[in-house]
């Protein structure tokens, strides 16, 4: 983060590659929020020494919208400046947690084609390396999707031609929406 490369650039600036995290989360806010904050700029990260900067988007919380604008914004100028940009692409969203009939909860937000669709966005906004959690489980839209509802679009081939259950195929699927792996990819979590 700006706060901890700014003590110490100096020392490593151009010597070893590193990346500023030019957004966050304000923990201290009660309950939290999935409510990422720019704490410095695309300029400052470049006069730190920084080869690359990095951000996170809460796609699906009440504030990706604003997170969205300003994490283009950035890339864009970090890409003026010859810098490579790295985005968390991150699910938050309560309804993404749905109770079946059987009383148990399903975790959609390492859902393939929910992922999958945040990965997509995050490459338009010229995203050079996407983070993506390990995905679990497909179906999120089809969840989502029910009695009088409607969320997002699918297309059936989602769950039948383009994925399986399989663990690979459901990554698969994430690294497809990297527009055919022309943006790295980097999952963490899982088993």
């Amino acid at each position: 983060t700006f706060g901890n490369l700014g003590s110490l650039s100096r020392k490593y600036a151009h010597k070893i590659p590193f990346m500023v995290k030019i957004n966050h989360n304000e923990l201290l806010t009660y309950p939290n929020k999935a409510e990422q904050i720019m704490y410095g700029t695309i300029r400052e990260a470049w006069n730190l020494g920084a080869a690359a900067v990095g951000a996170t988007i809460y796609f699906g919380s009440d504030q990706s919208g604003r997170q969205i604008v300003e994490v283009a914004q950035a890339f864009a100028h970090a890409h003026e400046m010859g810098m490579a940009t790295v985005l968390w692409c991150y699910l938050r969203n309560n309804a993404f947690k749905i109770k079946g009939a059987d009383g148990k909860s399903t975790d959609y937000h390492v859902s393939t084609d929910l992922t999958g669709q945040a990965n997509h966005l995050g490459v338009t906004l010229q995203a050079d390396i996407i983070k993506q959690k390990l995905p679990e489980n497909n179906g999120g839209f089809k969840a989502l999707n029910t009695g009088s509802s409607s969320y997002g679009k699918l297309d059936e081939k989602i769950y039948t031609e383009l994925t399986s259950d399989h663990p690979i195929d459901l990554c698969r699927y994430q690294v497809a929406n990297c527009y055919m792996g022309r943006a790295g990819l980097i999952n963490s979590g899982g088993e």
